[in-house]
């Protein structure tokens, strides 16, 4: 009899065994060469590209999720490697092969213990200072696109698995659209990024939907402080000169952090066309000739102060002041020939100020203020002469003006370790 209960024992336990198995979903990510590929990113997506959880894979290329899906989706991303995306019906889904990029080196050398990459919760955190120690890039806009999964599509970044992104800066919402924080990206050294966070479901306190990018600028860090600075500077010749020039200065310390920075674009573009065609119509040949050319110079100003003061580990302030001026947009289109004879002259003027307060409190509460105000003047002069001496002169004029607030609170309450409460509201006029 004790036998007997010995064995049901025993099948209970084998049978659990198998249960707890069946409901995780397990593979391994090789190379071509069948080699483990090590620190590879595995998130894991509803069919409906709803984020599910993220992992890591070992030294082995194993990686293991404890949330079993009857349709799921994988997403795999490395640096060196093509990413991989697939939809699964089987939780087994058994050895997955990763392309290597073209510029995959046969030998690497690994210095330090940092990751490039770790999994905070809802969040993958992308190491900026490592992943872009070996690669040639001039401003926190190109750091960005070095991130694996992150694509570039007609001057827009998307990420895999989720399509358009948002973008934040060090955490707070801003009332600044998506162009604009692209501008100001463009224009800010890669040296200051510390950070990128991909988010492919937004927490609510950053009262955004789908999936962004939260991007956190360099702060105080024991034996990193005092006073930082770069100088940057471009030129290009293009018939006619141009180019641009920056500074970034960033004064760090326990209880204030200061940053500056200033960069200048000088942009001149050239075009030109001709046109030589030849027509018979009703047996009467017409030669038609056009030469189109024109010209442009855009000089633009950007700008960014910002500062944190710190009362304590976990309770700080951020004031935050950009801004963008572009005094001189002109541009002239003239065309010439035996059909007509035109001039187009266009210019503009832009401006853009955004102001920001925020403030975290020891106990989770968030309270914050962002203003953004954006003027554009645009006027065209337009005159045409065609062979029959016909005359068209007309000038356009416009004027836009757009004022943005956003001011929000949020409140956070921890409940353990793997649990916590977010809860807020935000005015946006």
């Amino acid at each position: 009899m004790k036998a007997f209960r010995w064995f049901l024992n025993v099948i209970v336990v084998w049978s659990m065994h198998l249960n707890a198995t069946a409901q995780t979903i397990q593979g391994r990510v090789i190379d071509t060469d069948s080699c483990a590929v090590d620190g590879a990113t595995v998130i894991l997506q509803s069919v409906d590209s709803a984020f599910v959880e993220a992992s890591i894979t070992n030294s082995e290329g194993y990686f293991l999720f404890h949330n079993p899906q009857n349709n799921f989706r994988l997403i795999i991303q490395h640096l060196l490697y093509h990413t991989f995306e697939k939809t699964y019906a089987d939780i087994h889904v058994g050895n997955i092969v990763l392309s290597p990029k073209d510029h995959t080196l046969k030998e690497i050398v690994v210095k330090g213990e940092r990751p490039l990459v770790t999994v905070k919760g809802d969040r993958l955190a992308y190491d900026i200072p490592q992943l872009t120690a070996d690669k040639l890039v001039t401003n926190a806009y190109e750091a960005i696109r070095k991130v694996p999964g992150i694509l570039e599509q007609e001057g827009t970044l998307t990420l895999a698995g989720a399509g358009k992104i948002h973008l934040i800066l060090n955490g707070h919402p801003s009332s600044m659209s998506y162009e604009q924080i692209v501008a100001l990206l463009k224009s800010t050294p890669a040296s200051r990024l510390e950070q990128i966070e991909i988010m492919y479901t937004t927490p609510p306190q950053y009262h955004i939907r789908g999936a962004s990018i939260n991007i956190r600028l360099k702060n105080y860090k024991k034996g990193e402080g005092g006073l930082q600075g770069e100088v940057s500077g471009n030129y290009v010749q293009q018939n006619e000169a141009g180019g641009g020039g920056g500074l970034s200065l960033a004064h760090m310390s326990p209880k204030l952090d200061v940053d500056f920075m200033y960069h200048v674009n000088n942009m001149y573009t050239r075009q030109g066309n001709e046109l030589k065609t030849k027509h018979i119509v009703n047996e009467e040949l017409y030669n038609i000739n056009q030469y189109t050319d024109g010209d442009g110079r855009k000089t633009k100003h950007t700008w960014r102060l910002g500062s944190t003061y710190k009362f304590n580990e976990n309770s700080s302030l951020s004031a935050d002041y950009t801004a963008s001026f572009t005094p001189e947009n002109q541009s002239n289109l003239r065309a010439t020939g035996n059909l007509f004879q035109s001039q187009n002259i266009y210019t503009d003027k832009v401006q853009m100020h955004n102001a920001s307060l925020n403030y975290i409190s020891g106990f989770g509460l968030n309270i914050g203020v962002d203003y953004t105000n954006y003027s554009n003047k645009e006027e065209q002069a337009f005159s045409t002469y065609s062979s029959t001496n016909d005359v068209a002169d007309f000038i356009s004029q416009s004027n836009q003006n757009i004022n943005r607030l956003k001011i929000y609170t949020n409140q956070k309450h921890s409940l353990s370790s793997f649990w916590e409460i977010n809860y807020g509201a935000f005015l946006h006029l």
